[in-house]
């Protein structure tokens, strides 16, 4: 499992509005819910030890700013970030400080400049964002809420507006790793039904969190959770429509699902494969040891028939070694290369996988059939140093004891379902 102590949330909720119009009970409400759901551990990514969490009298704008702060002194490169704000959000359409605004609650609005100055812009939280090291950034916003701030125009005439621009959203995802997902779009108001603890959103959002996002594996990812709560937040509201803006590559994990019910594996495809998988590995530690102690046991248990040259039944004793390799790779359905430091440093390995990416490139002309060499990722390296032709694909990730188990369901998949 990822380290709890380098993950980080930061949960802002704000209905008790000192100097402008209030909101309902239900905006602080989703941010108890959102908070009790990550502090009770039932996301597993987040330790409680690493969430800030400033509801109406506590989220001034000194503490949002120092809450900030504090998640870019102590955030990692591959640390997970959650941010979550429900509360005011607000425009100025023209004059000297037209912009969007988050409002905290001690926003005070005598005149522009002095909403500008009680405010956090969009400018001075786009820079805090950027601040942060972490390449797995989720921010969700809720603060499109009806009603708005309690008054239309300032003593100057300048209209200001509830809510915030798309604009402000496309700047904010400017940075690698950075994904913002709204509760609506800007022209629209999120709605709270009668008689629910939450808002619509947040409502589905939690269950999404809570595993019902899940696409494979135990981890819910960013994009697996934006895909399972826009369609239901349209489907009870069809004037509501969640929003996403994102710079990244990789569909990250923010929560992690367990006791998940065992499934059951379907029935080997009939085809002239004898194997599943042809394990290619460099043949030195410690990606030996793991690949016969900790790999292959794990693919078997899973129902996987596994070629590896540890096993005298696919390298015959007497026998070449290039021929007993090259009839692992035509022999198995798929081949899979264990990428490490020490991979490319071998010229059987480079054999290896030359050889299943050139029946990938004769099958390329047979539908449903165009993929034979899969990568796994077990150790960190740099990817940059391998061969384009082999980091041009995605990789199945098995950095950690949880990214394991969901790794082996992934190999089952592309073996079993994927190849029907």
């Amino acid at each position: 499992m990822r380290s709890l102590s380098k993950n980080y949330s930061l949960i802002i909720g704000i209905s008790a509005y000192q100097h402008i119009k209030p909101l309902s009970a239900s905006v602080t409400n989703d941010a108890n819910s959102i908070h009790a759901l990550i502090t009770s551990g039932s996301l597993g990514l987040y330790g409680s030890a690493n969430v800030q969490y400033l509801t109406d009298a506590e989220a001034t704008g000194a503490a949002i700013r120092a809450a900030l702060n504090k998640l870019a002194t102590e955030c990692l490169t591959d640390s997970t970030v959650l941010i979550y704000f429900s509360g005011h959000g607000a425009q100025l359409l023209a004059g000297d400080q037209a912009g969007a605004y988050l409002l905290p609650v001690d926003v005070r609005y005598g005149s522009d400049e002095e909403l500008a100055n009680t405010a956090i812009s969009g400018k001075e939280f786009s820079e805090a964002l950027r601040q942060l090291r972490s390449r797995r950034v989720l921010v969700i916003f809720d603060c499109c809420h009806s009603g708005g701030i309690g008054e239309t125009k300032s003593p100057y005439g300048t209209e200001v507006k509830a809510g915030l621009p798309d604009e402000y959203y496309k700047v904010l995802s400017k940075g690698w790793g950075r994904v913002i997902i709204a509760s609506s779009r800007p022209n629209e108001v999120s709605y709270v039904y009668q008689g629910d603890k939450n808002s619509l959103f947040t409502k589905h959002l939690l269950e999404g969190l809570q595993g019902k996002a899940l696409v494979t594996g135990h981890y819910v990812r960013v994009f697996d959770l934006f895909s399972y709560l826009q369609p239901k937040v349209i489907a009870e509201q069809p004037n509501q429509n969640p929003l996403i803006k994102a710079e990244v590559e990789e569909n990250f994990p923010v929560a992690l699902v367990a006791n998940l019910p065992v499934a059951v594996l379907p029935k080997t495809p009939e085809d002239d494969y004898k194997y599943d998988l042809f394990l290619s590995y460099r043949h030195v530690d410690p990606d030996q040891q793991w690949v016969k102690k900790t790999l292959v046991p794990a693919l078997k248990e899973a129902g996987l028939s596994i070629c590896f040259d540890g096993d005298y039944q696919c390298f015959r004793a007497g026998e070449p070694i290039i021929k007993s390799m090259q009839a692992a790779v035509e022999k198995s359905r798929y081949t899979v290369a264990i990428f490490t430091p020490d991979y490319e440093n071998s010229g059987f390995t480079e054999l290896e996988n030359l050889m299943a990416q050139h029946l990938e490139t004769e099958a390329s002309q047979v539908a449903g059939k165009n993929k034979r060499l899969i990568g796994v990722l077990y150790r960190d390296c740099d990817m940059q140093k391998l061969s384009l032709r082999l980091r041009y694909k995605r990789f199945v990730n098995m950095l950690d004891p949880v990214e394991f188990k969901e790794g082996v369901e992934q190999l089952v998949y592309e073996c079993r379902e994927a190849s029907f």
